[in-house]
């Protein structure tokens, strides 16, 4: 084609410009396709055309995913269905076209069965599984393997003749002639063959079944016994089994293979009775035969056939009912072995036959207690070793007119002394000894004691003093003393104790006392005396003084009496010489000084307490200066000081008109002179300064003028 593009602008203006353009063909796509059953190869055929040219490439598209690049596939549909399957073809040019065609894919059924393995000679039973979707399985073929004729049943039934595994195929087919094939093996087991042996047994005794199964092939697993005795067991090699009595009993044995197949055997076994053997004899004294008597019984339908007697000093007997003469004493065993018809034995050994020894009557020697405790008597008789001789009296007579009966007892004697005590025993078999023996009982210790003092004041110091005594020969050993003060002891004979408790004033404190004595031989005697030991509480002075120092102006001192409430009595001494009774005494003083005041209190017990305070008395404080004074050395008046009572402590001073320290004294030993540097002052006034500190500790100070005259 020739084509022509003219242009033109705004103005008019014109060009044009001449091509061919060249169109090409398409293609026209279609195939054709074969009609098959699922999973078998479909096959397309491409006749697809174009007007010119050739088409160089195909596409295929089957609708089930798949797809393919030639001109000519084959294609493999998993299932039955409609396929939308699609052609695209290009040219060399590279046009294209497309055809689309639905592809009918016939269902393909999926073979098979289902069967049970079995054993020989059972029916084998197959069931047909097949199934197909979108149409109908209408005919099978059965191949069993064994080359029997074909089966077409849907689900036969078939007896195979020999064991073994068999290849059995199904073809199923549908009604549109698709076909499948399944082949599975099928066995057919072989049947073991049930067999044991066992011997018939007595009573007594066990038996061994022993398996003698066999199977052509393959191996037996399981066995399946049933003894008749009420007992099972899946063991091969079953474990001895014995039968509660004679009779007949059913045995059975079911074997069975790996694969479930089985057989049974049915057996009896006879269980034979076994004869009960027995018999007696007397024991005797030497030289006597010793008759043994048969009391076996058959225990069933067969009699006993034989007897066998065996003694044990080596003699033998195969009479029913032998005497023996053992030829000395002793002890005699005997074994007797029976046996039926079917030879069951039975054996008894009945005890010894005995010719009787005497016993040996004994007991401890050198037996002793103390009087008030049981003594016990133990029997220590023997008898020779038979086993059937036995003590079984005994007689104790224990010299003060009791007895005991008992083979061991206890026996408490009243007085203390030696006793001759009889022991007599008897044997089972009347043979009897006796023995004597002396038994001595120890005297017990009198017990007895005193305190000195056993009452008094706190602290109370107490002797204990032992006064126990015991019969000659016998001595004391040892003192075990309860003192009753915090469960205070001592063992010594006379201990020492002092009691100091703490009490109020108005109670009193008792003490038990026990003491506990021990003879030398172990016996114990005990003494106890409740509230024996009385202590009384001690007081405790203490007083009071008002006040405690007081000048001679007033020596008044009021006493009062702070001490316990036990007290009763008052014994004042006030330092002076003078003494009072009264509970709260007033005492005044003659003189200045200091006075121990002792107080001496006393309870209703005779219990004493001191309390002291000292007391003391002051002079009275007065000063005296004169105002003039004449040291002429006449011997009056000649020197100045002060003087006075009441005063601890003094020192004055001397000035003259100028106010010049002319004197000074700190003793009022030492006194002016009227001489300053050891001369004669003039006649005239000087001053004077006192500083005086009194009893009470009070400062005073005197200042004043004095004349010298000359």
């Amino acid at each position: 084609y020739s084509v022509t593009l003219v242009a033109t602008t705004d103005h008019a203006c014109t060009d044009a410009i001449t091509q061919t353009i060249t169109v090409h063909p398409l293609p026209v796509s279609d195939f054709t396709n074969t009609v098959e059953c699922a999973q078998i190869a479909t096959g397309y055929s491409d006749i697809s055309t174009v007007s010119s040219g050739s088409i160089d490439s195909w596409q295929w598209y089957f609708g089930d995913g798949g797809t393919a690049i030639v001109q000519n596939p084959t294609h493999v549909f998993a299932t039955g269905g409609t396929y939308p399957t699609s052609l695209v073809v290009t040219t060399a040019l590279g046009c294209e076209d497309s055809v689309a065609i639905d592809v009918t894919v016939l269902p393909k059924p999926e073979a098979e069965f289902t069967w049970e393995d079995v054993c020989l000679n059972e029916e084998t039973g197959f069931v047909d599984q097949s199934t197909v979707t979108g149409a109908t399985v209408n005919a099978w073929e059965w191949d069993l393997g064994d080359n029997s004729v074909l089966m077409t049943a849907q689900n036969p039934t078939y007896t195979y003749s020999n064991s073994g595994a068999f290849t059995v195929q199904l073809i199923a087919t549908t009604s549109d002639g698709c076909k499948d094939t399944v082949d599975h093996s099928v066995n057919v087991f072989d049947l073991p063959i049930a067999d044991f042996s066992f011997v018939n047994i007595c009573e007594d005794d066990s038996v061994q079944f022993t398996d003698l199964s066999t199977i052509p092939s393959g191996t037996i697993t399981d066995w399946e016994w049933d003894f008749g005795n009420g007992n099972v067991s899946a063991l091969q090699q079953a474990p001895h089994q014995s039968y509660p009595a004679d009779a007949f009993y059913p045995v059975s044995l079911i074997v069975s293979s790996g694969n479930g197949c089985s057989d049974t055997l049915l057996q009896t076994i006879e269980i034979y009775p076994v004869p009960v053997a027995a018999f007696t004899f007397d024991s005797v004294c030497f030289p006597l035969e010793v008759q043994f008597t048969d009391l076996s019984e058959p225990n069933g339908s067969y009699p006993v056939a034989t007897w066998q007697w065996q003694f044990s000093d080596g003699q033998i007997s195969s009479v029913q009912h032998p005497s023996i003469d053992f030829m000395m004493p002793g002890t005699f065993a005997a074994d007797l072995l029976i046996t039926n018809g079917p030879g069951c034995k039975s054996s008894f050994a009945a005890g010894d036959a005995v010719v009787h020894p005497l016993p040996v009557a004994e007991f401890p020697s050198d037996l002793a207690t103390c009087l008030e405790d049981t003594i016990f008597f133990v029997d220590e008789s023997t008898i020779s070793p038979i086993t059937d001789d036995a003590i079984d009296q005994w007689l104790w007579s224990f010299d003060d007119g009791n007895f005991m009966t008992t083979q061991h007892g206890f026996h408490l004697y009243t007085t203390h002394d030696l006793f001759d005590v009889n022991l007599t025993v008897t044997t089972n078999h009347g043979c009897t000894d006796d023995v004597t023996k002396v038994v001595e009982i120890y005297p017990l210790p009198n017990v007895g004691f005193i305190a000195e003092p056993p009452q008094g004041c706190a602290p109370l110091h107490v002797q204990f003093i032992d006064q126990s005594s015991i019969p000659s020969p016998y001595s004391l050993a040892s003192w075990d003393w309860y003192l009753g003060n915090d469960s205070t002891t001592s063992d010594v004979p006379n201990p020492y104790v002092t009691y100091n408790p703490e009490l109020d004033p108005m109670s009193t404190e008792q003490y038990d006392i026990g003491l506990q004595v021990i003879s030398a031989n172990g016996c114990i005697s005990r003494a106890f005396i409740p509230d024996h030991v009385t202590v009384y509480p001690k007081p405790l002075a203490d007083f009071s003084v008002e006040p405690t120092v007081q000048s001679i102006i007033d020596p008044h001192f009021d006493f009062s009496d702070l001490s316990t409430e036990n007290v009763t009595l008052w014994d004042w001494s006030f330092g002076d010489g003078t003494y009072g009774s009264a509970q709260n005494p007033a005492h005044d003083y003659q003189s200045v000084g200091d006075y121990p005041v002792e107080l001496i209190v006393e309870t209703q017990y005779g219990c004493k307490d001191t309390a002291g305070i000292e007391v003391k008395v002051e002079p009275n404080f007065s000063f005296y200066i004169p105002n003039s004074f004449t040291p002429d050395n006449d011997g009056i008046n000649d020197q100045f000081f002060g003087q006075g009572e009441g005063y601890t402590s003094y020192s004055f001073f001397i000035y003259d008109r100028w106010g010049e320290l002319i004197f000074e004294s700190n003793d009022d030993r030492y006194h002016w002179d009227g001489t300053y540097r050891g001369q004669q002052v003039q006649q005239g006034t000087y001053s004077y300064r006192f500083y005086v500190v009194d009893w009470q500790n009070d400062d005073h100070e005197f200042v004043g003028h004095v004349t010298l005259h000359r």
